[in-house]
């Protein structure tokens, strides 16, 4: 049986309490500041990977202490359904527990799929088809 950090009804209805720093103000005054003050802009460049229902993007911004954070944004082209998030209940990367804490506290329309396999690959060939079924209701 699958072990998770909660069980499976509690991460469904997560939503921890959040205590606030007394300086949480000005904590993020200073992050923010010492972020914008490096000369890295958010860049977007389109890649073209063949892929006609997406849009696809390499990434790159100034992360925490000027360090650029690199990765490929993938958006559906029509982007009105509601936001896909993914959890894989075994993942000690991103533990389902903050996946679903986020999730809870998103306000928006959304939906969740949970694997309960696979670690931090989450669903694999099965969450590829899943993400094919999302875009054909999307574009249906």
């Amino acid at each position: 049986m699958a072990s998770y950090d909660l069980p499976l009804e509690e991460l469904r209805a997560y939503r921890p309490d959040l205590a606030e720093p007394s300086d949480l103000d000005a904590f993020w005054e200073r992050t923010l500041a010492e972020a914008r003050s490096h000369d890295r802009r958010a860049v977007y460049r389109p890649v073209e990977t063949g892929l006609r229902l997406l849009e696809t993007f390499d990434v790159e911004f100034a992360g925490f202490g000027g360090s650029p954070v690199k990765g490929w944004l993938h958006l559906p082209r029509e982007r009105s359904e509601r936001l896909p998030v993914v959890v894989a209940l075994m993942d000690q990367i991103c533990p389902p527990s903050t996946v679903f804490a986020a999730y809870n506290r998103y306000g928006g329309p959304k939906e969740i799929v949970e694997y309960a396999f696979n670690d931090h690959e989450g669903g694999g060939g099965f969450h590829e088809q899943a993400k094919l079924r999302w875009l054909a209701r999307v574009l249906a």
